[in-house]
């Protein structure tokens, strides 16, 4: 058998879509339900965020929306919260799910801890999500400012058209109280919450995914086949991707080339992967399986 290029269609995998379609969205409502404690400390953070942007704003134009706006630190402490928010949650439970998958403790609980405090690990992918938890942390942030500005120019803007103009503390007032409103569910600022809702549960579900994935990497023959389970179409071609395998050792090496190859020409190992753009992440609920049985299909 050739052993220099991906597979990229098999045959159609044998448990019907029902089943399929089941199994995924009991995974995803576990993803859901573990996302919420995260989602929780995300519309808080994000919160102190907007607030902090605002406050920022206002200052320029002479108007105060917090005392504590004017510590020049006080991004960079923000950033460490989201930094250190995402390691330990996101380490926590891919390691869970690695344990659960390969059916014995890989990844031991002290690990988890150490790694999250930046101690030495010893374990690739622990770094690269600890990397990676810092740029998303990063990009989270950048995407809250600038949808502050946004806000607070907007109100700036259309107070400056009133006649009489209003104060700045009064704007200072309506800036506060935006942020500060509650939609019909009683949550605070509608931007936060769905923004946290939507980070959170694309945090969790890529950090099962890293973990399931490992897990099999441990457990699974290094010929055995990963399987692409597809939940819906939408406009990403996930749907597209339903039945293709490649090799559990493709999966797991670094070489690109032998990834799965997604209709936009991405490459991805396996769905959900942290490191793949976040249009094929963001809320994604897409599977995945080992399927050692295929190994007749004629597979690399």
């Amino acid at each position: 058998m050739c052993d220099c290029a991906p597979i990229e269609k098999a045959r159609r995998p044998r448990v019907s879509n029902s089943t399929r379609y089941r199994q995924l969205r009991q995974t995803g409502n576990r993803e859901d339900a573990r996302s919420k404690p995260l989602a929780a400390a995300m519309e808080r953070l994000l919160h102190q965020m907007a607030l902090n942007e605002a406050a920022k704003i206002m200052q320029r134009y002479g108007g105060v929306v917090r005392k504590s706006a004017g510590d020049p630190d006080q991004d960079r402490k923000l950033l460490d919260k989201m930094i250190a928010l995402l390691r330990r949650f996101g380490l926590r439970h891919a390691a869970e799910t690695a344990n659960n998958t390969a059916g014995q403790v890989i990844i031991p609980p002290s690990m988890i801890s150490d790694t999250a405090r930046g101690k030495q690990a010893y374990i690739q992918w622990f770094y690269e999500w600890r990397d990676g938890a810092e740029r998303r942390a990063h990009q989270i942030t950048t995407e809250t400012r600038f949808e502050m500005q946004r806000v607070v120019q907007d109100l700036i803007v259309h107070g400056q058209q009133e006649s009489p103009r209003p104060s700045m503390g009064e704007m200072a007032r309506r800036i506060r109280n935006t942020i500060m409103s509650k939609d019909p569910e009683g949550r605070l600022y509608t931007f936060s919450s769905e923004r946290a809702a939507l980070i959170a549960r694309t945090e969790i579900g890529q950090s099962e995914a890293l973990g399931e994935a490992n897990g099999y990497f441990a457990l699974a023959d290094p010929n055995d086949l990963l399987m692409w389970l597809s939940y819906q179409g939408g406009g990403r071609g996930h749907g597209l991707m339903n039945g293709k395998v490649i090799r559990v050792k493709h999966a797991a090496g670094q070489d690109q080339s032998m990834w799965f190859k997604l209709p936009d020409g991405t490459r991805m190992p396996y769905p959900k992967y942290f490191g793949a753009p976040i249009g094929h992440t963001a809320n994604c609920r897409c599977g995945k399986r080992i399927k050692s049985r295929l190994l007749s299909v004629g597979a690399v």
